[in-house]
C-alpha cells in the first residue's frame, strides 16, 4: 500500500459549498448532481493540466464539497420552484454516485460547521509533495 501511495498521486479539493452557487442548467436538470460532478471533474483536470508538467497529469482527484443540504434546499427553493426537476437530496445522491472520490458532505445545521469540517480536513503542513520513506 505504502508503494501505491508513493506512486499514485493525489489531488485533493475542499468545496465550501454554501456560499457556491450552482448554474440554471445544473438546478433544473433531472441529472443535476451528476451533470455537476462531471463539470467539476473535468475543470479541475483542465486546472491541473494548465499548472503542471505531467507529473500530475493522470493523478487521483479526491474531492470533498460541505454544505448544509437543507440550507441549499431553502436557498434554491427547490421544494417550491423545482419540483419536477431535482431536489437537493437527489442532487447529492447523483453527485456522489457519479465521480469515484467525489463526495458531497451534509454537515447539517449551524454556523461555522463547513469551515470547522475544511479546518479538520487540512493538515497544518500541507506540503505540495510527499513521499513515504
Amino acid at each position: 500500500m505504502r508503494n501505491s501511495i508513493a506512486i499514485n498521486q493525489f489531488v485533493a479539493v475542499l468545496i465550501d459549498a454554501d456560499g457556491a452557487p450552482f448554474t440554471d442548467d445544473i438546478l433544473r436538470s433531472l441529472r443535476g448532481g451528476e451533470m455537476a460532478a462531471s463539470c467539476l471533474q473535468r475543470e479541475i483536470k483542465t486546472y491541473i493540466e494548465g499548472i503542471s508538467e505531467n507529473s500530475l497529469a493522470n493523478c487521483f482527484i479526491w474531492v470533498q464539497i460541505f454544505a448544509d443540504v437543507n440550507g441549499l434546499s431553502r436557498k434554491y427553493l427547490w421544494d417550491e420552484c423545482n419540483r419536477n426537476t431535482n431536489s437537493a437530496t437527489r442532487l447529492v445522491q447523483e453527485f456522489n454516485s457519479t465521480v469515484p472520490l467525489f463526495n458531497f458532505v451534509d454537515v447539517g445545521e449551524g454556523k461555522e460547521r463547513v469551515d470547522n469540517r475544511i479546518r479538520g480536513n487540512v493538515p497544518r503542513r500541507c506540503p505540495q509533495r510527499s513521499t513515504l520513506s
